[in-house]
Protein backbone atom coordinates (compact mmCIF):
# COMPACT_ATOMS: atom_id res chain seq x y z
CA UNK A 1 0.00 0.00 0.00
CA UNK A 2 1.41 3.41 -1.03
CA UNK A 3 0.80 6.31 1.36
CA UNK A 4 0.76 9.70 -0.35
CA UNK A 5 2.19 12.31 2.03
CA UNK A 6 1.25 15.91 1.31
CA UNK A 7 2.61 19.01 3.04
CA UNK A 8 5.94 20.35 4.19
CA UNK A 9 8.38 18.99 6.69
CA UNK A 10 9.36 20.95 9.78
CA UNK A 11 12.84 21.55 8.35
CA UNK A 12 11.40 23.05 5.14
CA UNK A 13 9.16 25.39 7.14
CA UNK A 14 12.04 26.50 9.33
CA UNK A 15 14.18 27.27 6.27
CA UNK A 16 11.38 29.43 4.79
CA UNK A 17 10.90 31.29 8.09
CA UNK A 18 14.67 31.89 8.35
CA UNK A 19 14.81 33.28 4.80
CA UNK A 20 11.87 35.63 5.48
CA UNK A 21 13.49 36.82 8.72
CA UNK A 22 16.77 37.46 6.91
CA UNK A 23 15.04 39.51 4.21
CA UNK A 24 13.26 41.50 6.93
CA UNK A 25 16.53 42.23 8.73
CA UNK A 26 18.17 43.42 5.53
CA UNK A 27 15.29 45.63 4.35
CA UNK A 28 14.29 47.26 7.67
CA UNK A 29 17.15 49.83 7.80
CA UNK A 30 16.36 50.94 4.23
CA UNK A 31 12.69 51.41 5.05
CA UNK A 32 13.40 53.26 8.30
CA UNK A 33 15.96 55.58 6.67
CA UNK A 34 13.45 56.53 3.97
CA UNK A 35 10.70 57.53 6.41
CA UNK A 36 11.83 61.14 7.00
CA UNK A 37 11.83 61.79 3.22
CA UNK A 38 8.39 60.27 2.87
CA UNK A 39 7.01 62.19 5.84
CA UNK A 40 8.21 65.61 4.67
CA UNK A 41 6.90 64.92 1.16
CA UNK A 42 3.54 63.89 2.63
CA UNK A 43 3.36 66.96 4.89
CA UNK A 44 4.16 69.30 1.98
CA UNK A 45 1.61 67.58 -0.27
CA UNK A 46 -1.05 67.76 2.48
CA UNK A 47 -0.37 71.47 3.03
CA UNK A 48 -0.51 72.11 -0.71
CA UNK A 49 -3.89 70.33 -0.90
CA UNK A 50 -5.27 72.29 2.07
CA UNK A 51 -4.11 75.58 0.53
CA UNK A 52 -5.72 74.67 -2.80
CA UNK A 53 -8.92 73.80 -0.96
CA UNK A 54 -8.77 77.16 0.86
CA UNK A 55 -8.31 78.97 -2.45
CA UNK A 56 -11.24 77.09 -3.99
CA UNK A 57 -13.40 77.92 -0.97
CA UNK A 58 -12.54 81.62 -1.31
CA UNK A 59 -13.55 81.63 -4.98
CA UNK A 60 -16.67 79.50 -4.44
CA UNK A 61 -17.95 81.51 -1.47
CA UNK A 62 -16.78 84.87 -2.83
CA UNK A 63 -14.99 85.81 0.38
CA UNK A 64 -11.48 85.96 1.77
CA UNK A 65 -9.98 82.85 3.37
CA UNK A 66 -7.18 83.36 5.89
CA UNK A 67 -4.40 80.91 6.74
CA UNK A 68 -2.19 81.66 9.75
CA UNK A 69 1.09 79.78 10.19
CA UNK A 70 2.11 79.44 13.83
CA UNK A 71 5.79 78.56 13.99
CA UNK A 72 5.73 78.59 17.81
CA UNK A 73 3.00 75.95 18.12
CA UNK A 74 4.18 74.27 14.89
CA UNK A 75 0.73 74.19 13.27
CA UNK A 76 -1.44 76.24 10.91
CA UNK A 77 -4.99 77.57 11.09
CA UNK A 78 -7.32 77.91 8.09
CA UNK A 79 -10.35 80.13 8.81
CA UNK A 80 -10.23 79.21 12.50
CA UNK A 81 -9.66 75.44 12.04
CA UNK A 82 -6.22 74.37 13.21
CA UNK A 83 -4.12 71.57 11.77
CA UNK A 84 -3.17 69.26 13.24
CA UNK A 85 -6.23 69.22 15.51
CA UNK A 86 -4.04 68.50 18.52
CA UNK A 87 -0.29 68.52 18.94
CA UNK A 88 2.23 69.72 16.38
CA UNK A 89 3.26 68.91 12.84
CA UNK A 90 6.07 66.81 14.31
CA UNK A 91 3.58 64.87 16.46
CA UNK A 92 1.35 64.27 13.46
CA UNK A 93 3.97 63.40 10.83
CA UNK A 94 6.98 62.39 12.93
CA UNK A 95 10.64 62.75 11.89
CA UNK A 96 11.01 66.06 13.72
CA UNK A 97 8.94 67.86 11.08
CA UNK A 98 8.74 71.60 11.69
CA UNK A 99 8.73 74.93 9.91
CA UNK A 100 12.30 75.46 8.80
CA UNK A 101 14.56 75.63 5.79
CA UNK A 102 16.98 72.76 6.43
CA UNK A 103 20.37 73.71 5.00
CA UNK A 104 18.89 76.52 2.90
CA UNK A 105 19.85 80.01 4.04
CA UNK A 106 16.60 81.94 4.44
CA UNK A 107 15.66 84.72 6.82
CA UNK A 108 12.28 83.27 7.84
CA UNK A 109 10.84 79.75 7.51
CA UNK A 110 7.41 81.31 6.96
CA UNK A 111 7.52 84.30 4.64
CA UNK A 112 4.28 85.20 2.88
CA UNK A 113 4.98 88.88 2.29
CA UNK A 114 7.06 91.73 3.63
CA UNK A 115 3.92 93.23 5.16
CA UNK A 116 2.50 90.14 6.84
CA UNK A 117 4.97 87.32 7.12
CA UNK A 118 2.81 84.61 8.75
CA UNK A 119 -0.68 85.15 7.34
CA UNK A 120 -1.70 84.03 3.87
CA UNK A 121 -5.00 85.11 2.36
CA UNK A 122 -6.89 84.15 -0.78
CA UNK A 123 -9.49 86.62 -2.02
CA UNK A 124 -12.72 85.96 -3.93
CA UNK A 125 -10.77 85.86 -7.22
CA UNK A 126 -8.29 83.30 -5.86
CA UNK A 127 -5.46 85.81 -5.67
CA UNK A 128 -3.04 85.60 -2.73
CA UNK A 129 -1.32 88.25 -0.66
CA UNK A 130 2.01 86.51 -1.24
CA UNK A 131 4.84 88.64 -2.60
CA UNK A 132 5.51 85.78 -5.03
CA UNK A 133 9.23 86.50 -4.97
CA UNK A 134 12.01 83.96 -4.58
CA UNK A 135 12.13 84.37 -0.78
CA UNK A 136 8.40 83.85 -0.21
CA UNK A 137 6.78 80.58 0.78
CA UNK A 138 6.42 78.15 3.63
CA UNK A 139 9.41 75.96 4.38
CA UNK A 140 9.19 72.58 6.08
CA UNK A 141 12.19 70.65 7.35
CA UNK A 142 12.77 67.29 9.01
CA UNK A 143 15.37 66.07 11.48
CA UNK A 144 17.55 64.75 8.62
CA UNK A 145 18.06 68.18 7.04
CA UNK A 146 15.54 67.63 4.24
CA UNK A 147 13.56 70.69 3.16
CA UNK A 148 10.48 71.38 1.06
CA UNK A 149 9.03 74.75 0.15
CA UNK A 150 5.40 75.43 -0.59
CA UNK A 151 5.49 78.38 -2.97
CA UNK A 152 2.42 80.56 -3.49
CA UNK A 153 2.39 83.00 -6.37
CA UNK A 154 0.52 86.30 -6.28
CA UNK A 155 -1.95 84.78 -8.74
CA UNK A 156 -2.69 81.98 -6.25
CA UNK A 157 -0.79 79.13 -7.89
CA UNK A 158 0.58 76.70 -5.29
CA UNK A 159 3.54 74.41 -5.88
CA UNK A 160 5.82 72.21 -3.80
CA UNK A 161 9.55 72.46 -4.39
CA UNK A 162 12.43 70.37 -3.08
CA UNK A 163 15.88 71.70 -2.22
CA UNK A 164 18.56 69.78 -4.16
CA UNK A 165 21.49 71.39 -2.36
CA UNK A 166 21.86 74.43 -4.63
CA UNK A 167 18.43 75.31 -6.03
CA UNK A 168 14.73 74.60 -5.59
CA UNK A 169 13.29 72.17 -8.10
Amino acid sequence: MIINKKGFSLVELLVVVAVIALIGLISTPNIVSGLPKYRIRQAATDLQAKLRQARSTAVRDGETVTIFFDDVKNQYVINGKKFPDSGTLSDYYGSGLTYGSGSVAVTHAINISAVNRKTLTFDAQGMSNSDGNNDSGIWLENNKGGARRIFISTGGAISVQQWNGTTWE
